[in-house]
C-alpha cells in the first residue's frame, strides 16, 4: 500500500507504530525537539511552516506547554441499501427476510487539521458468522469477488486519491488508496466514500450480524508529512482513529403454521408392557401398579387417535411444529434442506379396554390408556428434504417422543398417571418416509392451512402435473385420514417389510456428491446377506425443438427463449438479445423407469492408470440386465463400503433408485436410494465437472450447475498434473472428471483419464447436449 512499498519505509513505518505506543505527550515534544533541529539546516521560510505545522497538531496545556490534539477521525461502515424489505436507522440495517444483497459503504471522516495522504481499510470477515444462523458471503466470492467489492471513483463522495486498489485474495477484503504525486487532501468537514461491500443475505439468515474493520495496523487513516521537511520524514498515523461497524439485522420470519394430523379409528399404535416376545418399550408394570393385589401387566394396548379439540380441529390427534420450510418453492429441483421439528400435542386413546386382573388372574377390569406427551420436552427432531421437481420431492422425519400415560378404570373414572420422563425412560424415537408438495392440488380436497408452502403425504407422481397428485396416507390439517405409518413406531418400531435395507451415500462428501457420469454408493448396508442391487432410472428429462439447448425439470427451458409469460429473455445471451426465437417444452425421457443390475466390482480396467495409482476407494462396477448376488461388504479389501457405478446408463442429469434385492426371484427389494448426477448446467449438458476452488482446502468444489474454463482447470489439474513445478494444484476425485472412456463404442467411463474426457467438456462448452445429438446412446440402448 501507499507509504510502504520499499523496505525502508516498512522499517520507518514500524518505528512510527513503536514511537506511537508512548504516551501522546511524549509524542509531542519529539516533534517539537524535530522542528528545533532542523532549522539551522533550512531556511527560515521552512522553519517557519514547520513550526506553523507543529502548532496545528498541538493545543496550549495548563502548564503553559503544549499538548496534543485530540483527533476526530473515524473510518465507519454505513448501510445504504438492500434489495428487499428493509429499514436503516444509523449504522444498522434491518431486513425483513433473508435473502437478498445488502450494500455497504466506508465513509472517512474528521481527519482535520491533518492532509490526508493514505488511507487503508481491511474488513473482519468474521462477523459475517454470528452463530445462529446461515452465514453471510460476499457477493461474487471466490469466483468473481470483484462483484462484491470495489472502489467507484464516480461516486459523489469519493474521497479523490490518486491510487486506489482492492485486494480480494482473502475474504478480509482490503481497500486502500493514496496520493503520491498530488498534493493530500484536507478536511472540510464532511463525510466521504472510500469504498463498497455487497454481501449477501441468504434466505435462511437470521439474527444480528456485525460488519466490522481489523484493528490497526491493518486499517488506518495516514497523514502527509510536513512541507519542507527532512527527507526521510514519512507520513504518520492519524491517531487516534475511531473505527465504527455496521449491524445487519435480519428479523426472524415467523414459524411457519403447525402441522395437523389425525389418526383413524383404526388401531394405529401399539404399546407393549414388558414381555419376551417383543422389546419391552415400555417396561412391565409392576405388581399393585393398578393397586392393592393387581397382577404385573405384561400385555399390549393398542391405540388409536383421540381427538384434541374437535370444534376447532376435527379429528386432529397430533400437531407438529417444524422451525422453517427445509426448501422453498424458488429452490430449483435438486435443492437439499433441513429444519428442526417437534412434537407439540399428541392424543392416543386405547382402542379396546386394558384387562388389570388381580390376585393371580382373578377379578379382571376394564381400564383405558391415554397417551400425551410429559411435562418434560423431548429432544428436537429434524425433518430432511430433497427437492426432485419444482413443487416438492421426498423428506425423511426423525421426532422424540417424551410419553405422559394416563390409566382410567372404567367402572368409576380412577386415574394412574405415569411419566416415562420421571421413570427415567424415553424419549422414543420416531422415524418415517413420505413425499411433500408445496402447492396442493384443488382435485385432492385436502384441508391444509393456505399460508404454508410444505404439505406433507402428497405426491405428485408426474411432477409438473397438479392432477397426478395422490396421498399416502398421512393427513393434513384437520383431516379425516391417519399417519398409520408415522405412528405405528411410536413405542415398538415395526420390522420392515423385509429383512434388507437400502444402500447408503458415502460418507465422505467427495463421494456422495453428484458426479457427472458416476454414481457413488455405501453398498454394505446388507453385509450378512447375498443380495443385488438394482438400479431404475427414476427421472431424466429432454427438450424438443432445438436440441442444442438445455432444459429444466419445471417444463421450462431457460436458456431457450420461450413465449410463456413466466420466462424472462431479456439479458440471457441465448436469446439473441431478447428476442424469443424458439419454444422447446421439456419432456420426460421415454427410457424412464428402465432397470439394470449391478455387476462385479472390479478394478480393471482401470489397472492403476489413475494419477498416483488405484487405493482402497477406487473399484466400479458396470451395469447389466441380469442380477448379481454377493455380499457387498467386501470386495477385494476390508470391510469396503465404497463403490462407483459407471456405464452408458449412467447420463447426466439425471436420477437414479438403487434398492437392495432378495435372491428369490429379484422382485422383493427395499426402498430406494434417490441419487442424482450432476444438474443441466447452461449451455451444455454435461461438461459440467468441478466447482470452484475451496479457499480453504485448496481443492476443486463438486459440479456446480456453471460450465466455463474452471472445469478445463479442473480436468487439467486433476488429470495431467497440468502446470509449473512448484504450483499449488489444487485436485478433483476422478470420478468428476472421468467422462467418457476412449474406444468405447457405448462411451462408457473406465477410469482411464485422458483427452477424450477433456474432449467431452469442450463439447458441452460449445453448447452440444450429452445425448440425442449423434456422440453417444440413449440409456435403453446401453447393452
Amino acid at each position: 500500500m501507499a507509504g510502504n512499498s520499499s523496505e525502508t519505509a516498512a522499517r520507518r513505518r514500524a518505528a512510527v507504530r513503536a514511537a506511537a505506543a508512548l504516551v501522546s505527550v511524549l509524542g509531542c515534544i519529539v516533534l517539537a525537539f524535530t522542528s528545533v533541529g532542523v532549522q539551522s539546516d533550512q531556511s527560515a521560510q521552512g522553519a517557519d511552516m514547520r513550526t506553523a505545522w507543529d502548532d496545528a497538531r498541538t493545543v496550549p496545556s495548563e502548564d503553559g506547554g503544549k499538548t496534543c490534539r485530540a483527533d476526530g477521525a473515524t473510518m465507519q461502515w454505513v448501510p445504504v441499501s438492500a434489495t428487499g424489505g428493509h429499514t436503516i436507522v444509523g449504522n444498522e440495517i434491518r431486513l425483513g427476510s433473508g435473502g437478498q444483497e445488502v450494500t455497504l459503504e466506508i465513509r472517512l471522516s474528521g481527519w482535520a487539521p491533518y492532509l490526508l495522504r493514505a488511507y487503508r481499510a481491511v474488513v473482519s470477515s468474521a462477523g459475517y458468522e454470528n452463530g445462529v444462523a446461515d452465514p453471510l458471503n460476499p457477493k461474487g466470492w471466490p469466483g468473481t469477488p470483484h462483484d462484491g467489492v470495489f472502489i467507484d471513483t464516480g461516486h459523489p463522495d469519493w474521497v479523490g486519491m490518486e491510487f486506489y486498489v482492492v485486494n480480494t485474495a482473502t475474504l478480509d477484503y482490503e481497500w486502500a488508496a493514496s496520493q503520491v504525486l498530488a498534493p493530500p487532501i484536507a478536511d472540510a468537514g464532511g463525510t466521504y466514500y472510500g469504498g463498497t461491500l455487497i454481501l449477501e443475505v441468504p434466505q435462511n439468515a437470521a439474527g444480528s450480524y456485525t460488519i466490522s474493520f481489523k484493528e490497526p495496523p491493518d486499517t488506518y487513516m495516514e497523514e502527509a508529512p510536513p512541507k519542507n521537511s527532512r527527507e526521510n520524514e514519512l507520513p504518520r498515523d492519524i491517531e487516534p482513529l475511531t473505527l465504527g461497524d455496521a449491524t445487519i439485522v435480519v428479523e426472524p420470519p415467523p414459524p411457519p403454521p403447525p402441522d395437523y394430523y389425525a389418526s383413524p379409528s383404526i388401531p394405529t399404535s401399539t404399546v407393549w408392557f414388558g414381555g419376551d416376545d417383543h422389546p419391552p418399550i415400555v417396561p412391565a408394570l409392576p405388581a399393585d401398579f393398578f393397586g392393592p393385589g393387581s397382577d404385573p401387566f405384561t400385555r399390549e394396548a393398542y391405540l388409536q387417535g383421540d381427538p384434541i379439540d374437535p370444534a376447532a380441529l376435527g379429528d386432529t390427534s397430533t400437531i407438529l411444529q417444524r422451525s422453517r420450510d427445509p426448501v422453498l418453492p424458488a429452490d430449483p429441483p435438486g435443492t437439499a434442506g433441513t429444519a428442526d421439528v417437534t412434537l407439540v400435542e399428541l392424543s392416543l386413546i386405547s382402542s379396546e379396554p386394558m384387562i388389570v386382573s388381580y390376585n393371580g388372574s382373578q377379578d379382571p377390569e376394564e381400564w383405558m390408556l391415554h397417551v400425551g406427551l410429559s411435562p418434560t420436552p423431548a429432544p428436537l427432531g429434524q425433518i430432511e428434504a430433497v427437492k426432485d421437481h419444482a413443487n416438492g420431492g421426498l423428506m425423511y422425519i426423525t421426532l422424540y417422543v417424551q410419553p405422559l400415560l394416563t390409566f382410567t378404570r372404567i367402572s368409576d373414572g380412577e386415574t394412574i398417571i405415569l411419566d416415562t420422563a420421571l421413570e427415567g425412560e424415553g424419549p422414543y424415537e420416531v422415524w418415517n418416509d413420505m413425499f411433500f408438495v408445496h402447492a396442493v392440488s384443488p382435485h385432492l380436497n385436502v384441508f391444509h392451512d393456505p399460508a404454508t408452502q410444505w404439505v406433507c403425504g402428497i405426491e405428485e407422481v408426474d411432477p409438473g402435473d397438479p392432477d397426478s397428485q395422490v396421498e399416502w396416507g398421512l393427513g393434513v390439517w384437520p383431516h379425516d385420514m391417519g399417519l398409520p405409518d408415522l405412528w405405528h413406531f411410536v413405542f415398538l418400531p415395526s420390522p420392515p417389510s423385509t429383512p434388507i435395507s437400502p444402500p447408503g451415500l458415502p460418507s465422505d462428501p467427495t463421494h456422495a456428491a453428484r458426479k457427472n457420469r458416476y454414481i457413488s454408493i455405501d453398498p454394505s448396508t446388507n453385509s450378512d446377506s447375498e443380495v443385488a442391487l438394482r438400479v431404475d432410472l427414476a427421472e431424466m428429462m429432454r427438450c424438443t425443438g432445438d436440441l442444442r439447448r438445455t432444459c429444466s425439470v419445471d417444463g421450462d427451458c431457460p436458456n431457450v427463449c420461450d413465449n410463456d409469460a413466466d420466462i424472462t429473455c431479456a439479458g440471457d445471451p441465448a436469446c439473441g438479445g431478447g428476442t424469443c426465437v424458439v419454444t422447446a417444452p421439456c419432456i420426460h425421457h421415454p427410457d424412464e423407469g428402465l432397470s439394470w443390475w449391478v455387476q462385479e466390482p472390479q478394478q480393471e480396467p482401470l489397472g492403476c492408470r489413475l494419477p498416483g495409482g488405484c487405493t482402497d476407494e477406487d473399484w466400479f462396477a458396470r451395469l447389466d440386465n441380469a442380477p448379481h448376488f454377493r455380499t457387498w461388504n467386501n470386495f477385494g479389501v476390508a470391510d469396503s463400503s465404497l463403490l462407483h457405478i459407471s456405464d452408458c446408463q449412467i447420463t447426466p442429469v439425471a436420477t437414479y433408485a438403487v434398492s437392495v434385492c432378495l435372491p428369490a426371484s429379484g422382485d422383493i427389494c427395499s426402498d430406494s436410494l434417490m441419487i442424482g448426477t450432476i444438474l443441466r448446467p447452461p449451455p451444455g449438458n454435461y461438461g459440467d465437472v468441478v466447482g470452484p476452488v475451496d479457499p480453504v482446502t485448496t481443492e476443486f468444489d463438486p459440479p456446480n450447475q456453471i460450465l466455463n474454463v474452471g472445469d478445463i482447470s479442473g480436468y487439467l489439474l486433476t488429470n495431467l498434473n497440468y502446470g509449473l513445478p512448484g504450483d499449488p494444484k489444487p485436485q478433483a476425485h476422478w470420478t468428476w472428471v472421468d467422462v467418457e472412456g476412449q474406444g468405447d463404442p457405448f462411451y462408457r467411463p473406465q477410469g482411464i483419464l485422458n483427452v477424450s474426457d477433456l474432449n467431452q467438456i469442450l463439447f458441452g462448452l460449445a453448447g452440444r447436449p450429452f445425448s440425442w445429438a449423434g456422440n453417444n446412446v440413449d440409456p435403453g440402448d446401453c447393452p
